[in-house]
Order: C-alpha cells, then structure tokens, then sequence
C-alpha cells in the first residue's frame, strides 16, 4: 500500500462542521532544527494535516539530546519531540527520482509546502515553487532562511545567533558602557515561528476567499527588526544611535 494510498484526502471536510479551524488542511513540511518546526507546530495543533519529510541519512533533528531516559535514538530526542508532536512523517531519499515523484503525488493532494533549506536547495531538487505550482494550482509555499531568497545576504546561511547580531538587536543589549549581548539562546526561531504561522494562516484565508495561493519569502532577520521600532525610527528620522542602557527604560 502506498504512502498516498495510507493518508487519505480529508481536505474536502467542511471547516464549518470541524472542532479545530484547520481540520482539512494538509501540510508538506520540509522544515529543519527549530524555526519551521516550530511554526507548523503550532499548525498542527490548530488541526492541520502536517506530513514532515525526513531522510535518514542526515537525521540531525532526532539525535540531538537530550534524550529520555538517557538513552540516545530515533525516537527519544526531547527537542524533536517537543517541536514535532502531532505531526505524521515520512523518510524520503530525495536524490532519488522517485522519490521526488512521490513528493510531487503527495503535494498535489496538498495545500501547502514549506521549506528551511539553504537558498537553492529545493530549486535544485526540482522542488522549487514555480514548479510545484503547476503541480497544484492555488499551492500556497513558504520559504523560509536567516536573511531571505533575495538580497545580498540571500546566499548566506544563518541560524539564531549570526541572526540576533546582524539584526542589530544584540547592540542594543547589554549594559551601559558594556558590550553587545545575545538576547536568548533561539529568540529568533520562535518569533520568527510566530510570523510564519500568521503569515500561512492569512494565506489560507486568502485562498479559501479567492483560490489564490502564493509564494511567502520569510527572513528570520526582518522578524527580529520588529522587535526594536523606536531605535530605527529614531536613527531614520533624527540620525540619533540608541547605546546599551541595561535594565532601565528610555
């Protein structure tokens, strides 16, 4: 029996007649460590069908500790389960063609792709939006990275803490006359995890108002920046560079 033939297509329910708002809705996740998984998480929880895609071969979110028990394996890793409950999964070889054949049968009885990878990467495996967008009309997809798919810094890789420090954010914090300090050790997942899951959420509404998906270019970096308003208009507007204050309050 084959994966399809096992994961039934529900998205036909009435979301009107369903406990959770998101029962119908299914998810191909291809979401890696922390922000992705995350936000699809919380998806999940709102009662969408999330299909995580793994690989066996670089299986670095299920063997980070710590682990129950103490006792390292597939199925134990604390973070992995804490950031992937509720969610189905399916191990893929995606440099095989049939692989990738499956993924685009699966995506197509879908509504929506996300997707961390570095820049390229899902292009390069024939994965890429525009065509899976012939594959499933009104396909909604989000693409997420450190500093986004455009740009200068598009082909930079980047996780919580290079994001925290070119943010800006980590200037600001620390002591006054001290030096500039890390805020939180994922502070830039989980916000960013907030952004993606409001940003799907209105893209959904969206289709179901006009049967339009589209394609969501998120950066973890312009995430943080809406964590600091006052410093950048006050640079903007007046030329005037916020310093490190401690605990106290402008």
């Amino acid at each position: 029996m084959s994966l399809l033939e096992t994961v039934p297509d529900t998205r036909s329910n009435s979301i009107k007649s369903c406990k959770r708002p998101l029962t119908g809705i299914r998810i191909v996740d291809f979401g890696q460590v922390i922000l992705l998984p995350f936000a699809t998480r919380w998806l999940a929880w709102l009662g969408a069908e999330v299909i995580l895609i793994e690989s066996r071969k670089r299986a670095f979110q299920r063997v980070t500790p710590p682990f129950a028990n103490n006792c390292p394996g597939p199925n134990t890793g604390a973070r992995f389960n804490t950031l992937n409950n509720n969610k189905l999964g399916c191990t893929l070889n995606l440099k095989a063609p049939k692989a990738i054949e499956l993924v685009k049968r699966l995506i197509a009885k879908s509504d929506v792709v996300t997707e961390n990878f570095s820049t390229g990467t899902m292009e390069n495996l024939g994965l890429g939006y525009d065509t899976l967008k012939k594959v499933k009309p009104g396909l909604i997809y989000l693409s997420a990275s450190a500093f986004g798919r455009n740009g200068a810094w598009s082909d930079y890789i980047g996780y919580h803490s290079s994001v925290n420090a070119f943010s800006g954010l980590a200037q600001l914090t620390g002591y006054e006359n001290g030096h500039p300090r890390l805020l939180g050790a994922v502070l830039p997942d989980t916000i960013g995890g907030i952004y993606i899951t409001f940003a799907l959420l209105l893209a959904l509404y969206h289709y179901r108002r006009t049967g339009e998906g589209g394609y969501i270019d998120f950066s973890m970096l312009e995430g943080m920046l809406t964590l600091m308003p006052q410093p950048i208009i006050d640079y903007t507007l007046n030329n005037k560079e916020w310093g490190r204050i401690g605990n106290h309050d402008a």
